[in-house]
């Protein structure tokens, strides 16, 4: 995770006294935005291996399977979208397992970011991007990466989710 990354959690994390958070893609290589929620009433981070910040090895997909929808108040996805072939489908995912009134917070890279397999690097994405994939949404804070390409989003859900059918997206240079 870069320092602008982790400043994005720093400035823009909802308050989490008391919520349901999951963080998916919750591997700690470099950091993670699991050191800010100090005070959720759970927390649960899963990946698809395991290691440090991992509580349940599963993916994204399969946690909508394993949770239902609409069962937690903080969704975390930092660095892991780029990585998803199927990112729609991740992408919905993360957006059913946020409850009405809670928040999706994800960064991910964007076009001229390095290839950089974990274990795969499929995509990249540009603030548009997140704002058509987002626009069933409430988007809070859309930043571009200020230090390499990438962007962040939070993105607070109002009502039913869905996503557009044709997003043209990069791939990795």
């Amino acid at each position: 995770m870069t320092p602008s990354t982790m400043n994005f959690g720093r400035t823009h994390l909802p308050p989490t006294a008391g919520l349901r958070v999951i963080e998916v893609g919750a591997f700690d290589v470099n950091g993670s935005y699991r050191s800010l929620v100090t005070d959720a009433g759970e927390y649960i981070g899963i990946d698809i291996q395991p290691g440090p910040g991992v509580d349940r090895i599963l993916n994204g997909h399969s946690a909508l399977v394993e949770f239902g929808p609409e069962s937690f108040d903080l969704v975390i996805c930092t660095e892991v979208l780029e990585h998803e072939q199927l990112w729609r489908d991740l992408t919905l995912a993360l957006k059913s397992l946020c409850r009405v009134g809670g928040a999706v917070i994800l960064t991910t890279r964007s076009p001229g970011f390095a290839y950089h397999g974990y274990p795969f690097d499929y995509w990249r994405f540009t603030p548009d991007d997140l704002r058509a994939a987002f626009a069933d949404m409430a988007i809070e804070a859309l930043e571009s990466d200020p230090a390499q390409p990438g962007v962040f989003i939070l993105a607070r859900r109002t009502g039913p989710v869905s996503l557009p059918p044709d997003l043209p997206l990069a791939p990795p240079a």
